[in-house]
């Protein structure tokens, strides 16, 4: 299983691309300030080590198509999800916002800053409030 995407959002000034290696079909480009809600959720692919993160993972992309960041779901830590600058599965680190985990937890992730300043940020979506 997995942690559930309900909820991405840029919060930059320019073009930005949610990219789903592993469900072609979830890709979406956002202009600035634009964001989507999934109609049910994508699941956050689970990686546990370098050998599985080419296939298993998601990516954030600038307008021109570059890796911003790339993140997942450590399935051997609870699904914590975790996040590297571009695809630099090495400097892997924990996911800043929400991330206590959990099987089938509901989260929204955001995108902030300008080029050459962005993050990345999760949060817990409550749901059927």
């Amino acid at each position: 299983m997995s942690q559930l995407l309900v909820v991405f959002l840029n919060n930059t000034n320019g073009a930005i691309s949610f990219v789903n290696q592993e469900t072609e079909s979830d890709n979406q480009n956002l202009d600035p300030s634009e964001m989507f809600r999934t109609q049910n959720h994508f699941n956050i692919p689970d990686c546990s080590s370098q050998k599985y993160f080419a296939e298993h993972h998601m990516e954030v992309r600038d307008g021109a198509g570059n890796v911003l960041f790339s993140f997942w779901d450590n399935d051997h830590e609870d699904y914590k999800l975790m996040c590297c600058i571009k695809n630099d599965y090495t400097a892997a680190k924990d996911m800043l916002g929400y991330n206590d985990g959990g099987n089938n937890a509901t989260v929204g992730i955001v995108v902030s800053g300008s080029p050459g300043n962005y993050s990345i940020m999760s949060h817990k979506v409550l749901n059927n409030v």
